[in-house]
């Protein structure tokens, strides 16, 4: 179950985000979005675009700011 959640979150927020870059409301990798999911917030990499954004542009946090994964965030 937990992980049909992350799934329909990440679902989410590409939809959020390249819906921003298509509106012109966020250019190449001037911005950065980000989700909680249980005990891990979820981080776009650095230098990633909304417009092309995917599930694997995310770095993965604990709560206290501590990589789970070896993708950077956009902001450390």
């Amino acid at each position: 179950m937990a992980h049909h959640v992350l799934e329909e979150k990440f679902k989410a927020v590409l939809w959020v985000s390249h819906s921003l870059f298509e509106r012109g409301k966020a250019t190449g990798s001037s911005a950065n979005i980000s989700f909680r999911h249980e005990q891990r917030i979820y981080i776009s990499r650095s230098g990633s675009c909304f417009g092309t954004m995917e599930k694997e542009d995310f770095a993965v946090t604990d709560l206290d700011g501590m990589p789970l994964s070896d993708v950077l965030p956009s902001t450390f």
